[in-house]
């Protein structure tokens, strides 16, 4: 029994060393995964150094009847919001 009063002993005072000095705990902590940082400098070398071209988006699209109308009409739109506000 002296022993399990003693281990009990020795572990409440670990624990609470570590609640009112918790600067032990830090000191030893060691880093568990990378920054965002680190993330973000190895994905842009890995993208960089593939020399992949970039994606064309829009241009990969044929013009059409309803594309330019409905461009056409957001514009008109906007031209005429811009009218009936005064500016």
């Amino acid at each position: 029994m002296p022993t399990a009063a003693f281990l009990l002993r020795h572990i409440s005072r670990h624990c609470l060393r570590n609640h009112f000095s918790p600067q032990l705990c830090v000191r030893n902590a060691a880093p568990l995964g990378t920054t965002a940082k680190e993330e973000m400098e190895r994905f842009w070398n890995k993208n960089t150094g593939s020399k992949r071209p970039l994606s064309p988006h829009i241009t990969i699209y044929s013009w059409s009847l309803p594309i330019v109308m409905s461009i056409s009409l957001w514009e008109a739109d906007a031209g005429l919001a811009d009218h009936r506000s005064g500016d």
